[in-house]
């Protein structure tokens, strides 16, 4: 997030205003870090992070600035700022505060599409068990990637994971100056198909007797990481009970925001939500609160960001009817993390090919206690014909496969080609020298 009003305290402005409306912060605190009244680009910055964006940031804006700026004095104080938290105009911080109260009260999109969910395409099910159970999943499954179509468009239609790199995102140096690094900046996103198979396994984690989309309205859903925000809505669209999305970068979380509005008017159901934030920033909303979620990370690329995200796994204060589900066939959460493994590894199509989903809640009698000597597991894995990860040398993501060859293969090869050259150069040296010198003792 950029600063308001240039100030540099963005951040720490979120954390601490986020912490008092928790009632676990300070007043004092929370204000200092406000620094300055917002300005109408400050408050459109403001409004733009809570997902409250104004219609337009001409007559809709001025409008907004003059309900909030109570004593008309050309900026929006601390005070007027708090004020209008009690409005319906801040759902989303009610809805952190008050661990996911406002949520609950939520229409869930099945629910209230009901009819056209009906008419979709059943699927093959004639070999299932339970017919009408298969029929149901496929139907809200097609009807979901429909209207996540209908609202991203040809920005679903990418022919392939290089193009998908072309799209907008902020440079490698905006990233590093916002708190990212060059190699968790690599993206790829899962297809909608991919995502409804990750959403189906974790919600029946714990138990779907009653039907997928009756163990999906258990849970809220946080994207760790969310990219241009399609998993977070296509999350609210399955039937979570709300969804959030969380992404450092500036451009790609802008394509997310800017969704939201068409989301709201077409769909208007479930909760959903796009921060531009660090998802390690201490405090951050997936940390809080012991209503059930769900946790996705794409972490193929976070080997650097696993021992944060590990402490903070185990400090977060959710319970075990929390699932993580984390992507990468390499990467795993330790006993450091407080995780247990819920289920086995689920064998998933994402953009740069075959990758896997390891699924983990809370462990039994798991302490706030963590160690900070935590690193990510590198053993490589295969995937068998039932989706079960199996040792193998030969296996890895792709993406994360060739930024890891880049960093440590291509200056081996080159300095052992070098090497190899030289002494092929010596030998022929000397080999040119001792025939010289034989020829010149000939009489």
């Amino acid at each position: 997030m950029r600063a308001l009003c240039g100030a540099p305290l963005v951040f720490a402005f979120h954390r601490e205003l986020l912490a008092l409306l928790r009632g676990t912060g300070d007043r004092g605190a929370a204000e200092r870090a406000f620094e300055a009244p917002l300005d109408k680009s400050g408050l459109l910055s403001w409004l733009t992070f809570v997902n409250q964006r104004p219609k337009d940031d001409g007559a809709d804006l001025d409008r907004t600035f003059e309900e909030m700026d109570l004593d008309s004095d050309g900026g929006v104080s601390f005070a007027e700022l708090l004020q209008e938290m009690d409005t319906q105009r801040f759902e989303l911080w009610r809805l952190l505060a008050h661990d996911g109260e406002a949520a609950s009260n939520a229409v869930m999109c099945p629910a209230k599409f009901a009819a056209p969910i009906s008419k979709q395409a059943a699927g093959d099910c004639a070999s299932t068990e339970d017919t009408h159970a298969c029929e149901a999943n496929a139907k809200l499954q097609s009807w979901a990637d429909a209207a996540l179509r209908s609202v991203y468009k040809d920005r679903l239609g990418f022919k392939s994971h290089k193009e998908l790199q072309h799209q907008e995102h902020d440079d490698d140096a905006e990233f590093r100056k916002e708190g990212g690094d060059n190699r968790s900046h690599t993206y790829g996103e899962c297809y909608p198909e991919t995502m409804w198979q990750i959403l189906e396994a974790a919600a029946c984690v714990g138990g779907c007797e009653d039907g997928v989309a009756k163990a999906l309205a258990k849970y809220e859903f946080f994207d760790l990481g969310s990219g241009y925000g399609k998993f977070a809505m296509f999350a609210a669209l399955a039937g979570m009970k709300a969804s959030t999305g969380i992404e450092l970068d500036g451009k790609r979380s802008h394509v997310a925001e800017i969704r939201k509005p068409e989301f709201d008017q077409q769909f208007g159901c479930s909760k959903l939500y796009f921060f531009r934030d660090s998802f390690l920033t201490e405090n951050s909303s997936w940390t809080q609160g012991t209503a059930p979620r769900i946790l996705f990370l794409d972490a193929v690329c976070f080997g650097k960001q696993m021992p944060k995200i590990t402490s903070m796994m185990a400090q977060a204060a959710f319970g075990a009817d929390t699932v993580v589900a984390l992507l990468g066939k390499t990467m795993s959460f330790g006993p450091a993390s407080g995780l247990a493994v819920a289920r086995e590894p689920l064998a998933v199509r994402a953009s740069w090919g075959q990758t896997l989903v390891h699924f983990y809640r809370k462990a039994p009698g798991t302490s706030a206690a963590v160690s900070r000597e935590v690193r990510p597991s590198r053993a490589p894995e295969r995937v068998s014909p039932d989706g079960v990860a199996q040792a193998d040398g030969n296996a890895s993501d792709l993406h994360a496969e060739a930024t890891s060859f880049r960093h440590w293969h291509y200056p081996f090869l080159a300095v052992s080609t070098i090497v190899v050259i030289g002494a092929f150069a010596l030998i022929a040296a000397w080999v040119r020298i001792r025939s010289d010198g034989k020829s010149d003792a000939r009489p």
